[in-house]
């Protein structure tokens, strides 16, 4: 299970509590648990790396030595998603090319 996971399910988490506070009050305006708002708050975070590490950019650990002199093992480096095509994070299905 990767980072990817990791991030899907705790968006999903975080969302179901606090969209579940949302719609249990139907719009009264209580202030929010501390519970409910760190939710909302990890929520929109991961929601926004997971968007971002899917579609944008992602880091990457050189494995081994096989790109030297330029690149050493271990070195990390950034790679543009989104010139590979626009791809379901985890399903790694491919949406549109590019």
């Amino acid at each position: 299970m990767g980072f990817s996971w990791f991030l899907l399910i705790t968006c999903l988490a975080c969302g179901t509590i606090w969209l579940g506070w949302k719609w249990q009050l139907r719009g009264e305006n209580l202030a929010l648990p501390l519970m409910v708002d760190l939710s909302r708050t990890i929520f929109s975070v991961f929601l926004f790396l997971l968007v971002a590490r899917s579609f944008v950019l992602e880091p990457y650990r050189v494995p081994s030595e096989s790109m030297m002199p330029t690149l050493l093992s271990g070195d990390y480096i950034v790679v543009q998603k989104y010139c590979y095509g626009l791809r379901l994070p985890i399903l790694n299905t491919q949406l549109f090319p590019t």
